[in-house]
């Protein structure tokens, strides 16, 4: 049953894409502040969009998670194994994606206010990315696998 293994690795290798897409965003945002073009600095936009990638970090971020237990929840009553792996697939691929936009958000607003702290929300953000990346573990865990179905992953 390789095709459950690759499909985790696809999922994996998912991931994997976003997060390096959001490192390389960000270090041209930083290449650009530093050393790139001379862009006016809007700092009169700093405290609306400071206010605005905070909230949006935390609702996007929030909501992420209560669809991802939603749409968990919703793969765990499937009976067969690939339309649980489908379901799970489904919320991850939510999840990843509600958590991208706050950090695009942020490294869009550094590059126009030269703000660093857009770069520490930059960051935090990416830490709880890279904490869900969906590995075997997760999935045995997370869709309450028996030992039969988590080989089928090996």
């Amino acid at each position: 049953m390789e095709t459950r293994a690759n499909d985790l690795k696809a999922l994996q290798n998912f991931h994997k894409i976003l997060v390096t897409a959001m490192v390389l965003f960000a270090l041209s945002g930083i290449l650009i502040v530093n050393f790139g073009w001379n862009i006016p600095r809007k700092t009169s936009l700093n405290t609306a969009l400071l206010s605005t990638a905070i909230i949006l970090a935390i609702l996007l971020v929030g909501f992420s998670y209560l669809l991802f237990k939603k749409k968990l929840e919703e793969a765990k009553m499937h009976i067969e194994l690939a339309s649980r792996f489908q379901g799970y697939r489904i919320a991850c691929i939510l999840q990843m994606g509600m958590t991208v936009g706050p950090v695009l958000f942020s490294v869009i607003s550094y590059i126009l206010t030269g703000n660093p702290v857009f770069l520490l929300i930059v960051a935090i953000l990416m830490l709880n990315f890279l904490n869900i990346y969906p590995s075997k573990r997760k999935l045995v865990q997370q869709l309450e696998l028996s030992n039969q179905e988590a080989d089928l992953f090996e």
